[in-house]
């Protein structure tokens, strides 16, 4: 009669879960089918997110419309949208205990989160993420995802008190399973100390005090702490007797004391472990929670087993495969787990037994096991250092051969510089020298008139300026190619620089007879100070070098376009579009002045060199006898 009873109430149970299932699958369908016939567009995004809201309920209704949902948000670009998606995919695979989909899924979630900078989200993803690791005991991997959603926090949400106590909690569970106590009650601490702050608000809220409050008292429990954890439980019965959270608490409860009850049977008092327990599974009744009234008859029968009164624990064991039965199993197995209560009980030597056998055949399965694992490492060892000797002998290797490289071109740089130092020396320089020695000649002549002793002496000392400005330009060049630091750059006023190259260049325009007209105003550049002293002064001497007699050259300086632009204009032979174009090209050869000047056909090369080296660039505007115009286009400050 009462198998009968139990079957009925079994079959009504299946019943009306099959209604609900049966009812849910009808709404996911109708779901289904209304994403089928919509455009992409967002009210078809919102449908998918109807459709993930089964994760937690059926994920294998779920399954199969993952990838059509993230590549929906994908060609939306909705970053929410995506992330969600990712993260309820990571659940999907989660709840089907598939670890290593659930953590791709998150891993792809977490990179968009990162990509639009949504620090809450990562923080969420992360903790995830982390419990992907915690259940598959990769704790190192587990900490340093935690370490990232701590910087997170940290940086973020300093006062975020629900983050902070989410991420200690997840830090004390951790510790906990690595059965470090200490660590693990420190951080337990943590939760229920930020939890006390808003406990005084609301029923919820100081049922969430106690519940945190509870792991500090499980810990010392664990700690073999009796008398703290004592103390922790009073305080959670005095927080949930008081009057504001009198009603709805049989839940919290229930919970508290099963943990006494543990305390209790730990510490060896079984009488008031008993009532402990009695106190939970009245509660566990009250709120109709059949897996909190399973654990109270275990827990029963367990300390009846203590007190060797088999008769109270056999009742009690019963009742607990009877309640454990009838929600998962059929009638069939209710008598199965019947037969298995007596057998319990008739059998117990005999279980214990096979207990004992089982134990040793395992532990010495699992020295077996140690002994290959260790013998495996040992070659794997072997192997690492063998691979790391060849690795570090290619590495030499690769370094030498790369050092032999870099000394190979230098040395190609080095003897290019020699060639064109020697050539600039056996040619433009011997020829200003021979002119100078034919010049010494000539004004000892003493049938030489003044006029034209006066004329040799303006050409000797033109030649001199010729060969001293040729002398600078290949000393200056020569130290470019030589050297690989880039020169600094600071704000610096290019009136300044504009005025000593003038001083510099004074005694050469003088020879021929040439005046500046200057319009120079204090305006600053990002330059090199010497460097664009430098390249003005070539400028200028170019300028001198192209002019005729009696004529004037302009110089002026100005802001446009966000840029300081120093001009150097002159009015003698100019160029034309070739000759530009091969200066551009750096091919351009040296031409005569117009008094017959020579030059190493660097001048205007070095300048373009120069101005790259401090981020600004020649500008050339000339026209054959119309002169020329040089225009230094420097970074304004």
């Amino acid at each position: 009669m009462k198998n009968r009873i139990l079957l009925l109430i079994l079959s009504s149970l299946l019943i009306t879960k099959s209604n609900l299932l049966a009812q849910r699958s009808k709404a996911f369908d109708s779901l289904t089918q209304l994403a089928k016939t919509l455009p992409d567009d967002s009210i078809k995004l919102g449908v998918y997110d109807q459709i993930f809201g089964y994760v937690n309920t059926t994920p294998v209704l779920v399954k199969p419309h993952i990838n059509d949902a993230i590549k929906l948000s994908q060609k939306l670009k909705s970053k929410g949208a995506e992330m969600t998606f990712f993260t309820g995919s990571g659940k999907l695979y989660y709840e089907l205990g598939d670890y290593d989909n659930a953590l791709k899924y998150y891993l792809e979630g977490a990179k968009v989160a990162e990509s639009a900078k949504d620090y809450a989200y990562m923080c969420e993803v992360y903790t995830l993420i982390s419990d992907v690791y915690i259940i598959t005991k990769n704790f190192q991997k587990s900490d340093e995802y935690l370490a990232r959603e701590w910087a997170i926090i940290q940086r973020h949400f300093p006062e975020d008190d629900w983050l902070l106590a989410s991420y200690y909690s997840k830090k004390s569970r951790i510790f906990n399973i690595k059965n470090d106590l200490d660590s693990a009650l420190h951080y337990a601490w943590k939760v229920a100390n930020i939890t006390k702050k808003t406990a005084h608000r609301s029923t919820d809220e100081a049922k969430l005090h106690v519940n945190d409050l509870r792991l500090v008292g499980i810990t010392y429990t664990a700690m073999a702490h009796y008398k703290e954890a004592e103390q922790i439980f009073a305080q959670c019965k005095a927080i949930l007797d008081t009057v504001k959270v009198q009603s709805g608490n049989a839940k919290t409860l229930c919970r508290l004391y099963g943990n006494i009850g543990d305390l209790m049977q730990q510490k060896g008092n079984y009488r008031e472990a008993l009532a402990a327990f009695d106190q939970s599974l009245r509660y566990a009744r009250e709120i109709e929670h059949p897996e909190a009234e399973m654990n109270a008859y275990l827990n029963l029968s367990k300390v009846y087993n203590k007190q060797q009164n088999y008769k109270e624990e056999a009742l009690f064991l019963k009742k607990y495969y009877e309640l454990k039965d009838s929600l998962y199993t059929t009638d069939k197995q209710v008598k199965m787990t019947e037969l298995e209560a007596d057998y319990q009980l008739e059998k117990k030597n005999a279980t214990l037994a096979l207990q004992r056998a089982e134990t040793a055949r395992q532990k010495n399965l699992r020295n077996i096991s140690v002994g290959i694992a260790f013998a495996m490492v040992l070659v794997l060892g072997a192997l690492i250092v063998l691979y790391r000797r060849i690795r570090s002998k290619n590495k030499l290797l690769a370094e030498q051969n790369e050092q032999i490289l870099e000394q190979k071109e230098a040395l190609e740089k080095l003897n290019t510089v020699k060639d064109k130092m020697f050539s600039v020396i056996s040619h433009d320089l011997r020829n200003p020298i021979q002119t100078l020695k034919t010049y010494f000649a000539l004004t000892k002549q003493k049938q030489l008139g003044p006029e034209k002793q006066a004329r040799y002496q303006v050409q000797m000392e033109q030649s001199v300026i010729q060969t001293g400005t040729m002398m600078d330009n290949l000393l200056i060049w020569a130290q470019m190619q030589l050297s690989n630091k880039p020169p600094q750059i600071f704000p610096i006023d290019t009136a300044d620089a504009i005025k000593n190259a003038l001083a510099e260049v004074a005694a050469q325009a003088q020879l021929k007879d040439i005046f500046f007209e200057e319009d120079i105003t204090e305006i600053n550049a990002l330059a090199n100070k010497s460097i664009l002293e430098i390249a003005i002064r070539n400028l200028l001497t170019n300028a001198i070098k192209f002019s005729k007699g009696n004529s004037s050259i302009k110089v002026f300086n100005s802001i446009e376009n966000e840029k300081v632009i120093i001009r150097i204009q002159d009015f003698g032979v100019g160029m034309d579009a070739l000759q530009i174009a091969q200066l551009q090209d750096k091919s351009m050869e040296s031409q005569a002045g117009t008094q017959g000047e020579k030059g190493s056909g660097m001048g205007l090369i070095l300048v373009i060199q120069l101005l790259q080296q401090i981020n600004a660039h020649l500008d050339i505007q000339s026209s054959p006898g119309k002169g020329s115009i040089f225009a230094i286009i420097l970074p304004k400050v």
